[in-house]
């Protein structure tokens, strides 16, 4: 009997095992969150996820794209180049006037004081020979010729290294491209005046929209006077300049545009007081001895 209730229970335990082996597992149900009522619902559960993000503009102080320079709307960051640019934005609160006071912002970068030209620069140690407007070679200096009127420019790109080859220059110290302003589908206005020390005033204008209704043929005008005396007697500059575009889109893929500028410059050069007979005498301020025969 013993033996026969041994078996009986093994038997049963067996049975009993086979049974638990065979049920599949069952997960416990979960518990289903409670519905939330939306009228009852907290401000911080109203609150959405906004991300903002600003399109890359003239306005803005820093850019991260040079596709003068770069040949391309990669952005700085991704090329192995040393590249500066300086935005209209920057160069108009500095009321910079003329290329050189707007290329003191990018390290490297000093004027050529042996040259009459204000244009003329040194990139790196070495004389910019030539720039590029648009992207196109340009004549950096033109002996005879007073500085590039600026306000034709939205910004100032500038590439550094040897890398200049790639334009067709062999200087190593760079490149610098000029960017001109061009013509925009939204009209846009504006004109500033302005009046400073020695008599110098200024009035600009800059003018941009549609000619068609269809936004396929846009122009823009840029035009500027200046008129300045000095604290030197008898030394005075006089400037008229105005710059017309024309762009033409005859397909969405495809864009004509045709630039064009005059400028015409009434300066006296100011190159100082000379020695006379070998001596530095001493003479006022503003008295101007260009025309003296007897300097060395």
């Amino acid at each position: 009997m013993l033996v026969r209730e041994s078996s009986t229970v093994r038997l049963f335990l067996f049975t009993m095992l086979l049974v638990l082996a065979g049920e599949p597992l069952r997960a416990q149900p979960e518990e289903t969150p409670e519905e939330v009522d939306p009228s009852e619902e907290t401000e911080e559960t109203e609150e959405d996820i906004v991300i903002e993000a600003e399109a890359e503009n003239n306005e803005a102080y820093i850019r991260r794209k040079a596709p003068g320079v770069i040949k391309s709307d990669a952005d700085m960051m991704d090329i192995p180049q040393s590249i500066q640019v300086v935005p209209k934005q920057v160069y108009n609160d500095q009321k910079a006037l003329t290329l050189f006071e707007a290329a003191r912002n990018v390290s490297n970068v000093t004027s050529n004081t042996g040259l009459v030209n204000g244009d003329a620069l040194i990139l790196r140690g070495f004389n910019a020979q030539f720039y590029l407007i648009d992207g196109l070679p340009n004549a950096a200096g033109i002996a005879g010729f007073g500085p590039r009127e600026f306000s034709q420019y939205s910004r100032l790109e500038v590439l550094k290294g040897p890398s200049s080859v790639l334009f067709g220059g062999i200087e190593p110290g760079g490149a610098i491209n000029l960017v001109t302003k061009k013509p925009l589908g939204d009209p846009f206005y504006e004109v500033e005046l302005s009046h400073g020390r020695w008599d110098n005033n200024a009035a600009t204008a800059d003018l941009t929209g549609p000619i068609t209704e269809d936004r396929t043929l846009l122009y823009r005008l840029t035009t500027t006077y200046r008129k300045s005396d000095s604290f030197r007697d008898t030394v005075e500059t006089e400037r008229g300049f105005v710059a017309p575009a024309i762009t033409w889109l005859p397909t969405a893929d495809t864009t004509i545009s045709f630039f064009g500028h005059y400028q015409r410059d009434s300066v006296r050069e100011d190159r100082g007081i000379p020695p006379i007979r070998n001596e530095v005498v001493a003479a006022q301020r503003a008295q101007y001895e260009a025309d003296a025969p007897q300097f060395v």
